[in-house]
């Protein structure tokens, strides 16, 4: 999951091999839907309760075999646009710490990939709310 405050990105530096720095996340259990599974890493990763209608979907499944070298993982990855009125995140689980990121910061796993996808999805949201909201404006 990416989780965004401003321009800052939530990143997790992982206690556990590979170390480094990752993105939230995690594997879904048995009889949990994907989203069900993503408030759950967040609770357990960083103890923030999120609704579930906060969560933006990319548009793309991460499947590439290499993606990850302890096995096959597929990633079903979510956007989260947070602002002070949520406590602020505390490290849990197997985050080691939590650290706020700015863009370009270099990733374990091939997380900084998707990270640059959800940047830019979160600019074309942005784009719509605002030619939606401010329709006497012409953006193009």
């Amino acid at each position: 999951m990416i989780i965004f405050k401003g321009e800052k990105s939530l990143a997790v530096l992982r206690k556990n091999e590979p170390v480094g720095l990752a993105l939230v996340g995690g594997f879904v259990g048995v009889g949990e839907t994907c989203l069900q599974a993503a408030q759950r890493e967040i609770r357990e990763e960083t103890g923030m309760e999120l609704e579930s209608y906060s969560f933006n979907l990319l548009p793309k499944i991460y499947d590439d075999p290499e993606r990850d070298p302890r096995r096959h993982t597929v990633s079903v990855v979510y956007w989260i646009e947070i602002d002070d009125v949520v406590p602020p995140p505390k490290a849990g689980d197997d985050a080691k710490e939590l650290v706020w990121v700015e863009r370009n910061q270099k990733f374990v796993f091939d997380h900084e990939h998707l990270l640059e996808r959800a940047w830019v999805e979160r600019n074309k949201y942005r784009e719509k709310i605002y030619e939606k909201y401010n329709p006497e404006i012409n953006t193009g």
